[in-house]
């Protein structure tokens, strides 16, 4: 552990030294806790993987340890999600137990991620996700509003704005750019030299260095991480994420949403073979039938609703597939989807079971790459266009993609369409040939491991009669 003279005092603090990028916005904070001086609001917008979150982390740490009684009080680290600041800070080995003084700590409530300090400050941990109220009227000294992108702008400007200017204390709004949103504007307000209540700063990787002066991502590794970018078929949003560029839509996953959405509605034709994509949901969310014409690649009809039960959901979906020539449903079986599944297989209709939570990234980029190829054209449907267009993508500190709607979003008609493209293969043909469409519907459906095709399709060859 570190000791540090304050006050004239030995004091334990943090194991922990700011790196040379972090130290300015370090002293910032500590004189603005210690003094009353100094910017209140800070916003420091850094590249993925520079240690920001650990940084400021510390540096809330470092006030909590101090024993100057001005500074005594409660001290915030919020995250966009309550799941996540658990998983990844106080659940985390590398992050609270190696930094955090124990000599120093009174007790934790580890139900609430509350840390009481000897010094009788209190650092407290939060997701903004659940319920950003709570925090309403506090008396919160300090606030850092970590991945300031992701969180609702409420959270900043209704809730604790106002306790900071009343309390004078200060709040850091951090994070990697998503866009042109609201870290863009803390960031403006910190260049206004008028604006003398705000500090900000870009930190891009090809700046940021070690205690040695070594650039943390040196050249080499910046190349093949922005090449990783492009193969995955996202290089727009290397820029953003390892060089602070404020780019609009760069996380968005689906880009020619327009051009690709242009289907009328169209009722069933009399031997048209048609697949429906089914996104389940409990009564509070929504739950969505999107149906494909497998001869033409559009989609002809699109069905969202919220439910008022189960049974409800289950009727409408047997009442489109029925409609739509006893269509091929691909369901979602994640979770409360399987019962559902299992439960319209047994009224007859012909089910296929897909686990999106286990197949999402492939599962996303089928239906990206079918928009961006305008493969597939879909129902010109406004709710749903905006379902594609606020679709975004996150990478984890593992290295993995994560893909949501925004917080308070609906993604709904996104999964059901991603359902019906799943492993589309080729058109089927339009002309009335049962030998041809035999074949080009055997290679369609032997890609979803059926073992007997024939048995699923009887409405078409008739009930006892096998094609020849």
């Amino acid at each position: 552990m570190q000791t540090t003279i304050i006050d004239g005092k030995l004091v334990e603090v943090v194991n922990y030294e700011a790196r040379p990028h972090q130290r300015q916005l370090d002293e910032l904070i500590w004189k603005r806790a210690s003094t009353g001086e100094g910017p209140q609001f800070l916003a420091p917008v850094d590249h993925r993987r520079s240690g920001k979150s650990s940084g400021l982390f510390n540096s809330l740490i470092k006030i909590c340890c101090s024993p100057d009684k001005k500074m005594v009080g409660q001290y915030y680290f919020l995250y966009p999600q309550q799941k996540k600041i658990r998983e990844h800070i106080w659940d985390n080995p590398e992050i609270l137990h190696k930094f955090l003084p124990k000599s120093q700590v009174q007790k934790k409530d580890d139900q609430r991620m509350v840390i009481y300090f000897k010094s009788g400050s209190q650092l407290i941990f939060d997701g903004t996700d659940e319920n950003p109220d709570k925090h309403r009227g506090g008396n919160g000294k300090g606030y850092v509003v970590d991945e300031y992108d992701d969180q609702q702008g409420r959270v900043f400007t209704e809730i604790i704005r106002p306790i900071i200017e009343a309390n004078h204390g200060f709040c850091v709004l951090s994070g990697t750019p998503r866009g042109i949103k609201q870290l863009h504007e803390a960031y403006l307000a910190g260049q206004d030299p008028s604006r003398t209540q705000w500090w900000s700063r870009l930190l891009p990787a090809t700046v940021s260095v070690d205690d040695d002066g070594r650039r943390l991502l040196p050249d080499e590794q910046l190349k093949q991480i922005e090449a990783d970018y492009i193969h995955d078929g996202i290089g727009a949003a290397f820029a953003q994420e390892y060089l602070c560029a404020f780019n609009q839509d760069a996380n968005q996953v689906f880009r020619r949403v327009d051009e690709a959405c242009v289907a009328n509605v169209q009722e069933p034709v009399p031997g048209r073979h048609y697949r429906i994509g089914v996104d389940p949901a409990l009564t509070s969310d929504f739950w969505a039938n999107s149906v494909l014409d497998l001869h033409t690649f559009q989609e002809v009809a699109l069905d969202r609703f919220q439910p008022n039960s189960t049974a409800l959901g289950e009727a409408r979906t047997e009442a489109i597939a029925r409609k739509y020539n006893n269509a091929e449903v691909i369901i979602d079986s994640s979770g409360l989807g399987k019962p559902i599944a299992d439960h319209l297989r047994d009224i007859g209709l012909n089910i296929q079971e897909l686990a999106t939570g286990a197949n999402k990234e492939r599962l996303i980029a089928s239906l990206s790459g079918v928009i961006d190829s305008l493969t597939v054209r879909f129902l010109s449907d406004q709710v749903a266009k905006e379902e594609l267009r606020a679709y975004s993508f996150d990478r984890t500190r593992f290295g993995r993609y994560q893909f949501s709607a925004p917080q308070g979003k609906h993604d709904d008609t996104v999964i059901a369409r991603a359902l019906t493209v799943w492993e589309l293969g080729n058109p089927l043909p339009l002309a009335d040939d049962p030998g041809v469409m035999r074949d080009m519907r055997e290679a369609f459906y032997g890609k979803l491991g059926e073992s007997n095709y024939y048995q699923r399709n009887r409405t078409y060859y008739g009930a006892n009669k096998q094609p020849q």
